[in-house]
């Protein structure tokens, strides 16, 4: 029993651990979640000890050294890198113990259970598929418990946790395949109870968000309690395993073929960021009716509203090399020499000709660039963007993309994709602040992600506050992984969506030059 206990002190470090280290955990910022991360696998490392070291090889020491001093260093970046460093962490450690004869029985698990993750990791930042998969089987899920509770609930992937039950269903997967004895019977009851712990997790957030759904700092850490109530089926998961002293042969194999995996799985997603060469004199044509205006700051107009709206726009986009065309009436004429149409807040049905032309134009190879806004709901009450949008499968939801900290900062989540390389969320690099989310189905995909934001639903009869709801999360709201950006290849062209306007807007392209910069760079490629 002594045993057991220490080998459940070891998984539940790794388990917490990884978590933090994937930001699984709920808001914490990147610098916490690195932080105690990090803590908690040093920890692990130290469980080991104390033993009586006897030196037996050298080289396996400094192997090991080496190994663990590369992997710590690569825990400051992102999660994909963050997760390689902790197989370097585990894989040079066990060298190390090894090293001062020391058999850590537990590593090869831990290094496969890992591995594993990463490659799960990698196929979600780089598969679109993967991310709708995973947030259309958590809203069903909730939706479905939220009818049999008749409590209104509806999460995301992140405040599900669904990433936790993963790992953890990684980590008994590995217990299975390494462990000397196959305990079946043990092995499945935790898959049970996990499960039945998934399911009592959602009921319990359904009836705490009800009574503190005011509460922003409960409701952000709510990922947390999930994982600490699933050491329940790693418990039983572990209960009477039996590691092998020294890696099986079949052990010896899985550790490679998955290293082999994650390294072709990097090479093959894995795409370089397009040259950003010159694009000189590509016209960009803005489209001028809207609710908006071409206005832009001098310093003769003082005030609230004297920065104007979308007048540094083009003069922007012709700065970076493209040559800006204004037009209030779109025909084919005008688009046969553009690469890219901008419609901005369209409040106004399009003509049928119109729409032909944008259509014709985009199956041809041109871009479309669709900006809105928030419950956009103007004249004739009717969302004349959804109308535009009818040949691809974006749509605007009448709501508002809201968030619980300022700016999205510690909250955004990029697929990857050429606008977004690089990108960070320690300040709001995008510029994006409250929009309406999207709703998208396949073969559109997301691209930008409000992780920790959710849905505030408009009001019909509320036109003169621009029909918003009370911008407050309520229980029956969508609660994490709102869709803020979203991209749709249509003929040999390509529509991108914008659910707010900000990132463009006079106020904000100050700061978010370089991502517009980006935008108008891939959609004239």
């Amino acid at each position: 029993m002594e045993i057991h206990r220490s080998q459940f002190t070891k998984f539940s470090l790794f388990f917490i651990s990884i978590n933090f280290l994937s930001e699984n955990m709920g808001f914490f910022t990147h610098w916490l979640n690195l932080y105690l991360g990090t803590i908690l696998l040093l920890c692990l490392l130290v469980s080991y000890f104390p033993f009586k070291p006897m030196v037996v090889s050298k080289r396996l020491l400094i192997a090991g050294l080496f190994f663990s001093l590369l992997g710590f260093a690569l825990l400051p970046k992102d999660i994909i890198l963050r997760l390689t460093g902790v197989i370097f962490v585990l894989f040079g450690f066990g060298l190390f113990l090894r090293g001062l004869n020391y058999q850590p029985k537990e590593i090869p698990t831990l290094l496969f259970a890992t591995s594993l993750y990463l490659f799960f990791i990698i196929f979600y930042k780089f598969h679109p598929f993967v991310w709708c998969g995973l947030q259309n089987l958590s809203l069903s899920f909730t939706a479905s418990l939220s009818t049999l509770i008749r409590k209104d609930i509806l999460l995301g992937h992140t405040f599900l946790g669904l990433f936790i039950s993963l790992l953890l269903l990684f980590i008994i997967l590995s217990l299975c395949l390494f462990s000397q004895k196959k305990k079946i019977f043990s092995l499945i009851l935790s898959l049970v109870l996990v499960l039945f712990i998934q399911i009592v997790y959602v009921i319990g957030v359904a009836f705490l968000i009800e009574i503190f759904h005011k509460k922003d700092i409960f409701i952000l850490i709510l990922p947390t309690f999930l994982s600490l109530l699933l050491l329940i089926p790693l418990y039983f998961g572990l209960k009477d395993v039996e590691f092998q002293a020294e890696q099986t042969r079949g052990g010896k194999i899985f550790i490679p073929i998955i290293g082999l995996l994650v390294c072709f799985s990097i090479g093959f997603m894995t795409f370089p960021h397009p040259s950003q060469k010159s694009v000189s004199k590509e016209k960009v044509v803005f489209y001028e009716k809207g609710f908006l205006n071409w206005d832009i700051p001098t310093f003769n107009d003082f005030g609230a509203y004297s920065g104007g709206m979308f007048g540094n726009l083009p003069l922007f986009v012709a700065r970076i090399g493209f040559e800006p065309i204004w037009t209030k009436t779109i025909t084919q004429k005008i688009l046969n020499e553009a690469k890219i149409l901008v419609m901005i807040n369209i409040e106004e049905a399009i003509a049928d000709d119109e729409k032909k032309a944008i259509w014709e134009f985009v199956e041809k190879g041109g871009s479309l660039l669709l900006l809105g806004d928030h419950t956009f709901y103007k004249k004739g009450a009717s969302n004349q963007l959804n109308d535009i949008l009818e040949p691809v499968n974006i749509k605007y939801n009448f709501d508002s993309a809201d968030y619980f900290i300022g700016g999205w900062l510690h909250s955004y989540q990029y697929l990857n994709h050429p606008i977004t390389i690089g990108l960070e969320d320690i300040e709001d690099e995008p510029g994006i602040v409250v929009g309406a989310s999207l709703k998208i189905t396949h073969p559109a995909y997301p691209i930008i992600m409000g992780k920790y934001g959710y849905s505030d639903p408009g009001k019909e009869d509320n036109p003169e506050q621009a029909y918003l709801g009370n911008l407050d999360y309520d229980p029956n709201e969508q609660l994490g992984d709102i869709i803020l950006v979203a991209c749709q290849n249509y003929g040999q062209g390509k529509v991108l969506v914008f659910g707010d306007t900000s990132s463009f807007a006079n106020s904000l392209l100050v700061f978010s030059h370089d991502f517009v910069n980006r935008v108008f760079s891939w959609l004239a490629e």
